[in-house]
């Protein structure tokens, strides 16, 4: 469900849209921008940046994880069919006298 998010629910599209309105509103004002607005401003953009790598983390793991589960899979698989075949190997050797 969270993999067919681009932003794996994570509040990043909020978080970009309060940065641009913080931005908007001091550019249309005609006074100085304070300390306290401009950390506003840095805090976001922090969390910004730290939703970004988290999600960067996750999208490489989704790619990683299919990835093993089918390496895995083959190792399954061929180890199943090593299984068969020395099964029908050992029933041709129990059935000759």
């Amino acid at each position: 469900m969270l993999r067919d998010l681009p932003d794996h629910g994570l509040p990043l599209v909020q978080l970009k849209e309060q940065r641009r309105e913080l931005i908007v509103a001091f550019q249309n004002r005609t006074g100085p921008v304070s300390g306290w607005e401009l950390m506003q401003i840095a805090a976001i953009q922090q969390a910004i940046s730290a939703f970004e790598d988290v999600i960067t983390d996750l999208d490489a793991e989704i790619e990683t994880v299919p990835q093993a589960a089918i390496l895995n899979g083959m190792q399954c698989a061929d180890i199943e069919s090593a299984d068969t075949t020395a099964g029908a190997n050992s029933r041709e050797h129990h059935e000759w006298p």
